[in-house]
This record gives structure tokens, sequence and C-alpha cells, in this order.
């Protein structure tokens, strides 16, 4: 910039010299740069460095946070998985919600479809990941009504043969995002139980659960923990002391839960600062009107024995701007064409 300054200053003095006898005797003053350029360049310039320092290919994401997690698993176990259940809403359009996942976040999020046999779907694959990938279920716990030996086995491989530092749990209704996901899991270590997702406690119970709608995380020991009482056959664990077991095998997340109360384990408090909810059980729009169903509501009723005292909103749901964290990780009942709008 200094050498055309310099030019265009020489080239300005010889006009000046050729049509005016007082310019012959004036001397041209030196050409300097604008302050005001010098900021402007200065500030690209920095802009550039950030960018090219802090940038993140998604699918890169599932490499671990090596500065959060023990060294021996940092190379090798991705930092999460996200597992997507069968939804047993609008079962007809899970092909095309699978898709539209493919497209959006199934990616990003490591995603790994559980399927039937005679329900097999493939995904879109990509040069940059690995994922999503597909597992299948054994034909002897596709039944409907082995719903808790069906999430014992899912649970079992994803700590087996994937064995990632937390696992998240959702189904093909649930749309995630995957970057607020690896916010949430920053400074967290996977070799420390941690249950975590949306609170919710049952009428008449002691313990509280992770609603299996908006998803949930399981960190690896909490994993380690829940197979090796699976191998034991521990009765609380099993389901072999609940009163009604034909429904529980339709809700074995509830099974899981109690299972980790026994000891001491429960949900934690996921909310942010602002005690917004991270993980949604309904659709955004339903959240953000607060046009929830009402057994959902009462579901947050005497969470503050379990979760801790908040004396200002008692865990009970907020709505409109604050329904929602602007970190939310999760929602539910979204359909394939809102997954892509979203």
């Amino acid at each position: 910039l200094h050498f055309s300054s310099e030019k265009l200053g020489d080239i300005q003095h010889t006009k000046l010299a050729t049509s005016s006898p007082v310019a012959k005797k004036r001397k041209q003053p030196k050409r300097k740069i604008s302050p005001f350029l010098l900021c402007a360049l200065l500030m690209i310039f920095c802009t550039c460095a950030h960018f090219l320092t802090h940038r993140q290919d998604l699918g890169n994401l599932e490499t671990a946070d090596t500065e959060n997690q023990d060294a021996s698993s940092a190379s090798l176990n991705p930092r999460y998985v996200t597992v997507v259940l069968p939804s047993v809403v609008n079962e007809g359009g899970r092909f095309k919600r699978l898709r539209s996942i493919d497209e959006t976040w199934g990616q990003a999020a490591n995603a790994i479809y559980v399927y039937h046999p005679g329900k097999e779907y493939t995904p879109t694959s990509s040069s940059k990941s690995s994922y999503p990938q597909t597992m299948l279920v054994p034909s002897e716990v596709a039944a409907e009504d082995e719903g808790v030996p069906r999430l014992k086995y899912v649970i079992e491989q994803i700590y087996h043969k994937y064995n990632p530092d937390f696992a998240f749990f959702g189904n093909d209704h649930t749309y995630v995002i995957p970057q607020h996901a690896c916010d949430f899991l920053k400074g967290k270590n996977p070799n420390e139980n941690m249950y975590a997702g949306h609170p919710m406690k049952p009428g008449g119970e002691d313990f509280a659960f992770n609603s299996g709608a908006s998803g949930y995380f399981l960190s690896r020991e909490t994993m380690r923990f829940l197979t090796k009482r699976w191998s034991e056959k521990e009765d609380i664990c099993e389901g072999n002391t609940a009163k009604n077991k034909k429904w529980l095998q339709g809700n074995p997340g509830m099974l899981t839960a109690k299972c980790l109360a026994s000891i001491g384990l429960n949900p934690i408090d996921s909310r942010d600062e602002l005690k917004r909810h991270k993980f949604h059980a309904f659709g955004l729009l339903r959240v953000v009107k607060g046009e929830v169903d009402q057994w959902y509501e009462r579901r947050h009723e005497g969470l503050n024995e379990i979760l801790g005292e908040d004396a200002k909103f008692n865990h009970k749901l907020q709505k409109g701007e604050n329904c929602c964290s602007d970190r939310s990780i999760s929602f539910h009942y979204v359909e394939w064409k809102e997954t892509l709008a979203l």
C-alpha cells in the first residue's frame, strides 16, 4: 500500500508540475495510510486468524475431547454416540425420518439406528465419517412385549462394541443438536456416573427418571454398572419386583432409572443457569406455547426432594421464550419435514 501511495504521489506531482508554475515550487506531501484503513486490515486479519484456529468440522465431532477425559480413551473411543431407537408413533414414517436424520444431524451426532428383523434400513454413506451406523436387534428380543430385554441388549452392545465416553438414547422422532450436546459434555468425566436428560417423577414413587422422548445421556461408568447388575440378575434391575411387569415392558427406561436409584444415582438437574430446559419431550412450537399434556406437567411435581431445592420454579416448566435454553440439545415428536426445516 505504501508503494502504491508513492507511485500515486509521483503521478499527481507530475501533472501539477506541468499545469501550474506554483506547483513547481511546492513540495508534494508524502501520502500516508489512513488509520481507518489500518484498523480495517487489522480486524480482517484477526477474524481470519480466529476462524482458522477455532473452526470445527462437524464430521469430526466424534473425536474425543482429550482435555476432559483419560488419555487412554482419547483417541480410541468416540466422545459420544446417539442411539436412535424405533419410535412407536407413526411407525410407517420411520424410513422418512431416518433419511431426514441422515441429511441433517445423524453424522455429526454419531447416530446408530436400532432396527428389528425385517425392517432394515441403509443409511446414506459419507466419506467423511463412519456414521450413521445400524444395529440389528435379535428376533428373540424384538417382540413388542420384550421392551426390557431389548433395551438391555442395546445398552450392552453400545458399551461392549462401541465403548463411547457417553451415549445418548433417543428415538427416530427425536431431533438432536450435536454442537450443543458436545457443549453439554464438556468437562464431564466418562469414568464417573452420569444420568442426564429431562427429569420427571412418577406419582407416588420416591425416585426420578429421565424422559425417553427427550432422550438421555449415560456415561461409560453408568453403562458399566448397568451391564454388571444385569449379569448378576439383580432383582430390582431385572424388574422382578415390579408390580406391573407388562406395563414395564412398554416403559423399559423406568426400570433403568429404578436400577440406578438403588445405588443413589438420580437424574441430574440439566437446566441452564436461567433454569431453562435443554432436553424437551415435545416439539419446539408446543414447548414454546406451553401446550403440553397435563400428565407431563404433573411429572414435574416433587422434584425438589430429588434434584435439590428450586425456590423460584419448583422445577416446573416455563413457557414462552423461557421454555428452552439457547443451548437446547433435543426436541421430540419431530417429523421428517420439520427435521429438514430445523
